[in-house]
């Protein structure tokens, strides 16, 4: 009875108090800023899951776990803005439930996007390796676990220290609910500490992640200019990030402040007031529309060209594209740095990330799966490239042996002259010439995940000096080069 009368009391102290400053009105650039956000993340996840290429890959698939927590969360805020603003008086056992989804759909979205962060180191660091480790069922569950993790804390909370209270409260906000069990159970006085140790730590692995990655890139030549994309990329999301970290300190100071009698109640609901109209819905208002225009598969022209393509062309969900790599001029013979992109689909070039080495000539290309790599050359010829097409990057992996140019990627098997062609995510080197210079007809597989080397069946005849292409085969009568 105590504890009832004490909800009471509390939430129509607090509706007072929102009434005589009128902020009820923060509801108005609430409603507006959620449904903003609610138009634009369903087009993404519609282009997300409508398309395999995309649903495949990790980076994708968190940025939609992303999102489908941020409109949860958005939902439910909105719902307990407009019942606040409304005065409509609701059982205090739904005000727990919607607090425990509040919780673990926020939660959720920290979680993914310190995930995003530490994908992006793992493929920065581990190019060859990565793509083997974290395949599109290991994210998956890796989704489910997260979910999972954020939701345990919320539902034992208030399944140990549930009260069973009839009452209908005058104002539900998350606060309030675990301001008052934290009130009640002295021993609980530290749930601040749960949001302010997880922000802290997701915080500095974010930070820790950046700063290696910066160290890991800083020679790659991509962050020269001023406004090279890596800069205004990173300068986006730690913005973002930033955004979405700083309601959640806010959240802490929150529950810190509760009943603290030196403190007026005044300036909590000032607090809590702007934080949750606010600050915890800007940076989910900003996320769609960044990953929109600073993600040209995201873009909604290159969706409604995809659904075209979907349509009448029966896409398989592959997304082929013509790569050029360096080059000289047609007059001085001048080496180019330039990394271009053919797309049939829209008949367009697209220009990408320039190669580091811009001054080398000569060198190998290959394609492994959706990157390239790049061997050798007349200048620095011991060097092996990288270029990870999700992040638009080149990287440095590796270095030969013996510096070599005018080779194919063979040479790095042991061979030249030899036929190359990348089949299942493994590297195909097919006859050439042995050291003796003599052609072959053996047929190597390197698989870069585990870097062994065996042997395939043979070719029917020796061969070398000849070219070699990977079809897909989709049924009996139809390939696809």
């Amino acid at each position: 009875m105590e504890f009832n009368k004490e909800i009471l009391n509390f939430t129509q102290h607090w509706v007072t108090i929102v009434e005589s400053w009128h902020l009820e009105l923060f509801c108005i650039p609430a409603t507006v800023i959620t449904l903003a956000t609610l138009v634009a993340n369903p087009v993404l996840l519609c282009c997300i899951f409508t398309f395999r290429a995309l649903r495949q890959e990790t980076r994708y698939l968190l940025v939609a776990n992303t999102l489908v927590a941020d409109m949860l969360f958005l939902v439910l805020n909105l719902t307990t803005t407009f019942i606040n603003s409304l005065e409509a008086r609701i059982p205090w056992i739904a005000c727990e439930l919607m607090t425990i989804f509040l919780v673990t759909a926020y939660s959720c979205a920290i979680l993914t996007v310190t995930v995003m962060v530490v994908d992006t180191f793992a493929a920065v660091n581990w190019p060859l390796h990565y793509h083997d480790f974290l395949t599109p069922a290991r994210t998956y569950s890796l989704l489910v676990v997260l979910w999972v993790l954020v939701a345990i804390f919320p539902l034992t909370l208030f399944i140990v220290k549930w009260e069973n209270s009839t009452e209908n409260v005058f104002a539900c906000l998350a606060v309030i609910s675990l301001g008052l069990i934290q009130n009640k159970n002295k021993n609980m006085e530290g749930i601040y500490m749960y949001f302010l140790v997880c922000a802290i730590a997701c915080s500095l692995v974010i930070f820790y992640c950046y700063i290696r990655l910066y160290m890991v890139t800083r020679m790659q030549g991509i962050w020269q200019t001023r406004f090279s994309r890596a800069r205004v990329t990173v300068l986006a999301h730690g913005v973002l990030l930033f955004l979405y970290f700083v309601p959640g300190f806010l959240f802490a100071l929150e529950l810190l402040l509760f009943h603290k009698k030196s403190i007026s109640p005044d300036v909590n609901v000032w607090i809590s007031t702007l934080n949750g109209s606010f600050f915890m819905l800007l940076p989910r208002a900003l996320a769609p529309y960044l990953y929109g225009l600073r993600d040209d598969d995201l873009s909604t022209g290159n969706f409604i060209l995809k659904i075209f393509e979907h349509i009448f062309q029966r896409s398989t969900g592959y997304s082929e594209v013509i790569v050029v790599v360096g080059g000289c001029e047609r007059v001085g013979g001048f080496n180019l740095p330039y990394t271009e992109c053919f797309d049939p689909v829209i008949g367009e070039w697209k220009s990408l990330a320039k190669l580091p080495e811009f001054t080398k000539s000569e060198y190998a290309v290959c394609a492994l799966r959706n990157d390239i790599l790049v061997s050798g050359g007349r200048i620095n010829s011991r060097d092996v490239w990288m270029y990870n097409s999700q992040l638009n990057l080149w990287m440095k992996v590796a270095s030969l042996n013996k510096g070599r140019w005018r080779h194919k990627m063979g040479v790095l098997l042991g061979k030249e002259s030899c036929g190359m062609s990348v089949c299942n995510g493994k590297i195909y080197i097919l006859g050439g010439r042995s050291e003796s210079g003599e052609s072959t007809d053996t047929v190597l597989c390197y698989d870069p995940s585990t870097s062994i080397i065996t042997g395939a069946a043979s070719m029917p005849r020796p061969i070398a000096y000849h070219g070699c292409v990977t079809i897909h085969r989709y049924n009996d009568n139809y390939y696809k080069a």
